[in-house]
């Protein structure tokens, strides 16, 4: 059946509106110099889709804030976030918008794309921020393990390590660990017992992963474990006595 020239022209007049409703780079950096005077360095689409790194100076190291690609919100895991437009504009985000913020952002994760463990039913999706040079880490990970049979949940894992910012060296565990075809066990024997993984090849880079952090009020590292449940966008930093509110426990 022929489109009509009135229909095909209506088409393109919604693709055209959807995608000038979303930034892209050149967008954003053009909000962040408009809005906050900055010279931007580089933009770069988080993990999470629709979520924006921005750099201000060659020398940094990881993003230092964030831009939705709506632009309606920035901000990082040291100021928070505010509203960028609208009747709120420059207000920061209520404790309650803030969680769904995160809510909604963690709803965008690439799930495929992250260490996967799932214990139970797996009806409790948490994310969690994880180094393998972290003792803290290790004794969530046996744990884990050791209760895998009184949980439900299922956790996606985000690697990084203590000194990841520092030491370059210790960045190519990660995308060791990132690229193996198990990531699971590479994870588990690197974090366990310091086995690094059979080096591999792929084109993930292991600042989306390490730096994703900032996005959240987690400061990293001091912070790290620290775990988001999916369903609420809750955070829970260090975990201590809380392991099985926030996995699941049965």
């Amino acid at each position: 059946m022929e489109i009509s020239i009135w229909t095909r022209s209506f088409l393109a007049f919604l693709m055209a509106t959807a995608i000038s409703a979303q930034a892209n780079e050149r967008d954003i950096a053009a909000a962040a110099k408009r809005f906050f005077g900055l010279q931007v360095t580089a933009v770069h689409e988080s993990l999470i889709s629709g979520l924006y790194g921005i750099n201000t100076s060659p020398s940094e190291v990881g993003p230092r804030l964030f831009m939705d690609d709506k632009l309606t919100v920035y901000g990082n895991f040291a100021t928070g976030y505010a509203h960028l437009e609208g009747p709120a504009k420059g207000r920061d985000l209520t404790p309650q918008e803030a969680q769904e913020l995160f809510r909604s952002m963690l709803a965008s994760l690439p799930k495929d794309k992250l260490i996967t463990y799932r214990f139970g039913d797996g009806s409790r999706e948490v994310l969690l921020f994880t180094a393998y040079d972290c003792p803290s880490c290790r004794a969530v990970e046996k744990t884990l393990l050791q209760q895998a049979k009184q949980l439900n949940a299922t956790v996606y894992l985000v690697p990084t390590a203590l000194r990841y910012q520092v030491d370059a060296a210790s960045r190519i565990p990660v995308q060791e660990i990132l690229c193996a075809k198990n990531r699971e066990m590479a994870w588990q024997n690197m974090i366990l017992k310091g086995q690094r993984p059979v080096s591999e090849r792929c084109n993930v880079n292991p600042d989306d992963y390490a730096y994703l952090a900032r996005a959240f009020p987690i400061k990293f590292p001091t912070s790290v474990p620290t775990a988001i449940t999916l369903s609420d966008g809750k955070i829970y930093m260090g975990l201590g006595q809380k392991f099985a509110e926030v996995f699941g426990g049965r």
